[in-house]
């Protein structure tokens, strides 16, 4: 690690920084050697038309965010990662729910009812705004930060999940095909599949679309959600 010292405003701060282009190359590789790939499920939860909420009383848009994502975590009940404006990002590990399974079953959710908990949120209407959700299966992903004393994941699989939120809208929730495949597969295995028949026939298949920085066209899946 090099430092470098800076005058900002008045003040003298330094910084610490990796010299890239100095450093072996098998050193580097030694460094990174024990990151592996953290595979789980990325979520995105937006609320919509948000600019133009704030041209409303500031309480006003202030309380019907602070509903919302009360409500998300309520309805969705896993601890958000970050916020984003007015957008929340999850991300759900594989081991957490493994966890969860292993040692406290009743808190414990298939993928196929975490999207059942994804649709209860989307179609709720106690004081709360409208939104869109998307949700991907990822194993592009690493556990990896670069603020201290945070928990941040990265990998190519999240920027999929941002770009494809791009493409829901209002009261849906779009996904990747690695997400929809898990749930088919889910669905066809189980007993009491009533309870999720409304869901499963209600997701329709997107044409494949191309996005910056992927070579390959995403297949995608939406669901629209029925308000009650």
């Amino acid at each position: 690690m090099n430092e470098i010292r800076k005058f900002n405003m008045g003040y003298e701060k330094s910084a610490t920084y990796i010299d890239i282009e100095n450093m072996d190359i098998i050193r580097i590789k030694k460094i990174f050697r024990d990151l592996t790939r953290t595979p789980g499920y990325c979520v995105f939860v937006d609320i919509c038309n948000s600019t133009k909420l704030k041209d409303n009383e500031i309480h006003e848009w202030i309380l019907r965010i602070r509903n919302t994502f009360t409500w998300a975590q309520t309805l969705f009940p896993f601890k958000a990662l970050k916020g984003i404006g007015d957008e929340l990002m999850f991300y759900i590990t594989e081991s957490y729910l493994e966890n969860l399974k292993n040692e406290n079953p009743s808190f414990y959710f298939t993928p196929l009812q975490m999207l059942q908990a994804l649709n209860e949120f989307v179609i709720n209407d106690d004081y709360q705004e409208p939104i869109k959700c998307a949700i991907c299966y990822c194993e592009n992903v690493y556990n990896i930060t670069f603020i201290e004393n945070s928990n941040d994941y990265y990998g190519k699989d999240i920027d999929l999940a941002a770009r494809i939120m791009e493409d829901s809208e209002k009261d849906t929730i779009i996904m990747n095909k690695k997400f929809f495949n898990i749930i088919k597969t889910e669905y066809e295995s189980i007993s009491n599949r009533e309870n999720f028949r409304d869901i499963i026939e209600n997701i329709k298949e997107l044409p494949p679309q191309k996005y910056k920085g992927f070579e390959e066209e995403i297949e995608r899946f939406l669901l629209k959600c029925k308000k009650r």
